[in-house]
């Protein structure tokens, strides 16, 4: 894969090219920047990584693409750099800063598609177990408080619960990391998943993600209901409350 800076052309805009080129403009003072690098380049490689088309914008494949490329873009500025990896945003800034209700809403919508890849890979704490998502009308406690000031630096993410006594956690993983989540997109028959990530249908989004990635990661059926509640804008159930009483 290449990257062409200055690219000249006439769309006066950032675009991926054929034959694995990532042209980036001149005239875009941004274009350069490693988060904008890193998204093309996860953009390139969700279409080299995926079977069937994106189609045109505004079908649903293009949403799930432009928001995984979003997603991966923050998790390899982590990964390469200790950037900040962002938490997954509380119900009620999806409800009402995204406008999103329902998890139909979701699979077409970009921050929408990229917030629930932050469900899967964020491991603060005891990962999705920890996390709290509050409902649409009230935020979750324990918000980020980054600089130790007492306020909330990043209001619009998950707590964190710092605590999960008279629960047993799962001795499996409670999160995914950003390796994972990339495997997930290959095929793997022998856990029922024959091609790789299948995209250009409606009906292939986010929740489908969400089963494919448990059932090639075994992580149970149990996991599989809690995440589906977390990207649920409407849900009331944190992620410890399906854990069992001990």
């Amino acid at each position: 894969m290449k990257a062409i800076y200055p690219a000249r052309g006439g769309f006066g805009t950032s675009w991926n090219g054929s034959n694995g080129r990532i042209y980036l403009h001149r005239d875009e003072p941004d274009a350069w920047h490693p988060d904008v690098v890193l998204f093309r380049f996860m953009l390139q490689w969700h279409d080299y990584h995926t079977d069937g088309l994106r189609k045109a914008s505004g079908f649903p494949s293009a949403f799930f693409a432009f928001g995984f490329s979003l997603f991966a873009a923050n998790a390899l500025m982590h990964e390469l750099w200790g950037s900040r990896l962002e938490l997954p945003l509380n119900r009620r800034a999806v409800a009402e800063g995204l406008a999103l209700s329902t998890p139909e809403e979701i699979e077409s919508s970009e921050p929408g598609v990229q917030n629930a890849r932050r469900v899967l890979r964020c491991d603060e704490r005891q990962g999705w177990w920890s996390h709290l998502f509050g409902t649409a009308l009230a935020y979750p406690d324990g918000r980020p408080d980054d600089d130790g000031d007492g306020a909330p630096d990043h209001p619009d993410e998950v707590g964190v619960k710092h605590r999960l006594d008279r629960r047993q956690v799962p001795a499996g993983p409670h999160h995914l990391s950003l390796w994972d989540i990339l495997r997930t997109f290959r095929a793997n028959p022998a856990k029922g998943w024959d091609t790789d990530l299948q995209v250009g249908n409606p009906d292939y989004g986010v929740l489908r993600f969400i089963d494919r990635a448990v059932d090639i990661h075994d992580l149970g059926d149990d996991v599989r209901r809690m995440l589906s509640q977390c990207i649920d804008p409407l849900a009331t159930h944190e992620p410890f409350e399906h854990l069992p009483k001990i």
